[in-house]
């Protein structure tokens, strides 16, 4: 019997079990679609939760937990997101509703009408809006007087770089152009660590 939380890639590999050791949790395997043999991207995530749910029509697989990014890569924003999860987790009997939440943070437990255990769903950065893990981030610093002298500075360092780079990232996530220097590259804390 296996609980699984599925997520996008490497750097929401690294967080969530960060965060799951933080508040003593255990048994749970985080994975992103390379374990199963796939490019890691959230446009196959509805492939696998078809897997998945059959895995936990046999049992194999006892709790499931997705989280994915609402940002518009690979098809528009949060909506979109929530319309393509919903819709593949229906097919194996969900009852999910058409809308969002109404209230950010929240989170989604959805109940299923064939007797398949919950599946819980979380849109980043909110459950509300668009965005994703590295939006979460900031988020969670806003306000922390301990961390916004050192954000303030990050944001401060590549807003002023000469050179734009990765032009594509722009238009849906100024987080992760501030996010990476500040929390990954060794401002926050040694290169690759992950502070929860």
């Amino acid at each position: 019997m296996t609980s699984i939380l599925l997520v996008e890639g490497r750097s929401d590999v690294d967080f969530f079990a960060a965060l799951v050791r933080s508040v003593g949790l255990t048994g749970i395997e985080i994975k992103p679609p390379r374990n199963f043999g796939l490019r890691d991207t959230v446009t196959v995530f509805p492939k696998l939760i078809g897997d998945l749910a059959k895995q936990m029509e046999n049992g194999q697989v006892t709790k499931l937990g997705i989280v994915a990014d609402a940002d518009r890569t690979s098809g528009g924003g949060v909506q979109a997101r929530w319309d393509t999860l919903t819709a593949a987790l229906a097919a194996f009997g969900y009852n999910t509703p058409a809308a969002l939440p109404e209230l950010p943070n929240m989170g989604t437990v959805l109940g299923n009408r064939d007797g398949l255990p919950p599946v819980g769903l979380w849109l980043m950065p909110n459950h509300q809006g668009d965005g994703n893990l590295e939006d979460f981030i900031l988020l969670s610093v806003i306000g922390d007087c301990t961390q916004t002298d050192l954000l303030d500075y990050a944001q401060d360092v590549t807003a002023r770089l000469p050179h734009t780079l990765f032009v594509y990232l722009i238009p849906y996530s100024r987080g992760i152009t501030t996010q990476k220097p500040w929390f990954i590259h060794g401002w926050h804390g040694s290169k690759g660590q992950v502070w929860v």
